[in-house]
């Protein structure tokens, strides 16, 4: 069974990849292909940009992995890890029956799926260390000060729902604890300040001028920090087996695994006010409706293991058929006919850009397309409303796509002081070939490429 389940969860976790290739993840992973790159070749450079995820992404290029290999293989060991990790600490909290079951609840979870295909690493990589910091909570071990620090430097905001979690919980736990939580929360707390202060300089406008808004730092310009992840419909659909059963759970055990309790309830609480990545912390969610749904699934199995009644024992197996079979049936479905953001024709342009020797920029007409130019280009990306090099307004780029007045996109270009400019449509942007197919200054190179020379 437990060979079973791992074959699952491996399939779950390298399908995409091994039907789509480089175009089978999904919106960061030409982001992160680009953070690897960058940050590692400019090791040691004062003035780089501060980004906790370099520090674990230049360890490994150090000891010697490549970027593919941080990028796939890595990427899916830490994917067994968390696993690993879950297995561990529900087993330690409650027992191994309820451990078992939440690591199947986890492996068929199409919310966590989405999670690892959305290739949000280092979101992915603090989901790991925030299920050993339970684990360390557990065992009173002073290594809960490095897995807090983990998350504070690799990816701050994960930090937010397990901190306010750990504050409130400071006010029921026993003295001891409460004594061990407070000298490890405060060590790491100060640390984090120290070794990661500038990359949290970054996050504090969007408290002290925003309040924290998810929609008033959109607004702002940064609509990233919506987490842009699954919506409240998608996730209630999708998980609706296993959801109610969590929150029967939630009713039978809260009382007892308060820490539990209170991050479901802080993560509840955040997301229903908009917060920063609000929409990420539906991970968070997820994870603790599945423990409490494994400790009400096992709590009735052991209720009515010892039934005499032989028509009690054909229903709950018969209930336990029906449950199990949707439970693998669904996310199979759901995962096999998964379509990738990007079609290997167009990435196979992509990766053809880099080949050109000839002009510094690249730009693309759809934002879509964006993160896979900045990964595989090696050109200084274009993009509307992303990225450095936009140097256009809204409104200019409204000119661009739609404008009869050839001059005007020749200027907007020419701000860049650069010759040639490659031009990337993709399946979405064809339809802007009317503009340039019979213009002199755009050269087609294939279907979805143009090159522009002054």
């Amino acid at each position: 069974m437990a060979i079973a389940l791992f074959a699952f969860y491996a399939f779950s976790r390298l399908w995409m990849v091994v039907k789509y290739g480089d175009a089978g993840f999904g919106y960061d992973f030409g982001i992160y292909r680009n953070y690897i790159n960058g940050y590692f070749d400019r090791l040691g450079d004062p003035t780089v940009v501060p980004f906790g995820f370099s520090a674990f992404s230049n360890m490994l290029r150090l000891l010697g992995s490549s970027t593919d290999q941080i990028l796939f293989g890595w990427y899916f060991v830490l994917s067994v890890m968390i696993l690993v990790a879950l297995y561990c600490v529900v087993k330690n909290y409650f027992n191994a029956k309820t451990a078992f079951i939440a690591v199947i609840l986890f492996a068929t979870s199409i919310t966590q799926f989405e999670f690892h295909w959305w290739y949000y690493y280092r979101n992915f990589l603090a989901l790991f260390f925030v299920l050993l910091s339970f684990l360390f909570i557990y065992h009173k071990s002073h290594f809960l000060t490095l897995a807090l620090l983990f998350i504070g430097i690799v990816h701050p905001p994960s930090l937010i729902p397990l901190g306010l979690s750990l504050l409130v919980y400071l006010f029921v736990c026993d003295k001891e604890e409460r004594k061990f939580l407070l000298l490890n929360g405060v060590i790491a707390f100060c640390l984090i300040l120290i070794l990661n202060w500038r990359e949290l300089r970054i996050y504090l406008p969007f408290f002290t001028e925003y309040f924290g808004s998810a929609q008033k730092v959109a607004e702002s310009g940064h609509s990233e920090f919506s987490g842009l992840f699954i919506n409240t419909k998608f996730y209630l659909s999708s998980a609706i087996l296993y959801w109610p059963v969590g929150l029967v759970g939630f009713v039978l055990f809260f009382k007892k695994y308060k820490l539990f309790a209170i991050f479901l309830a802080v993560n509840i609480i955040l997301m229903s006010v908009g917060f920063v990545l609000h929409q990420r912390f539906f991970v968070f969610l997820d994870l603790m409706l599945i423990i409490f749904a494994s400790a009400a699934l096992a709590s009735f199995h052991v209720e009515t293991r010892h039934c005499l009644v032989s028509t009690m024992r054909c229903v709950r197996y018969f209930a336990l058929i029906f449950y199990v079979v949707p439970l693998i049936v669904y996310p199979s479905w759901y995962i096999i006919h998964k379509k990738p953001l990007i079609t290997q024709p167009e990435m196979n342009a992509i990766q053809t850009l880099s080949q050109f020797s000839g002009g510094e920029y690249a730009l693309t007409i759809s934002s879509n397309y964006a993160p896979w130019l900045l990964g595989y280009a090696n050109k200084k990306i274009i993009a509307p409303g992303m990225f450095e090099y936009d140097k256009f307004s809204m409104e200019e780029w409204q000119k661009f796509w739609f404008g009869n007045d050839a001059s005007v996109r020749y200027d907007l270009l020419a701000r860049y002081n650069s010759s040639p400019i490659y031009l990337f449509l993709g399946d979405r942007g064809l339809s802007f070939t009317s503009q340039i197919s019979k213009d002199a200054h755009f050269t087609k190179l294939n279907k979805y490429l143009w090159r522009f020379d002054l």
